[in-house]
């Protein structure tokens, strides 16, 4: 199966623990498309239909459904776990959404 980088995908992300996001939902794949090709994972981001005001949660609309990809639930996951795709992300909400994510990862001292 092709995936590819900043498309939302149906995915299963069951079994979970503690506070990790439930259930088969869309995620945007976020890894890149030339390691998706070859590895046997994606790293992707949940979307949640409860958008709360969170600095690590990014607002989309995608299918008529108005949620937030949950980056602070960002998880890496078998392929076999993702399914049909749901929507192919704006080119704005990709650049939004890695930005959010390196910002995520930077160090906060080097602001």
């Amino acid at each position: 199966m092709k995936l590819s980088q900043f498309t939302i995908y149906w995915c299963d992300l069951e079994p979970t623990y503690g506070r990790q996001i439930r259930k088969t939902r869309p995620c945007a794949v976020v890894s890149p498309s030339e390691v998706n090709d070859i590895m046997g994972t994606v790293i992707v981001v949940p979307l949640t239909s409860t958008a709360r005001q969170l600095p690590f949660y990014l607002p989309v609309q995608y299918a008529g459904r108005i949620g937030a990809l949950a980056c602070d639930q960002i998880k890496t996951i078998d392929k076999r776990r993702v399914g049909d795709e749901f929507a192919k992300m704006t080119t704005a909400d990709a650049k939004l959404l890695a930005d959010m994510l390196g910002n995520l990862f930077s160090d906060s001292d080097e602001k």
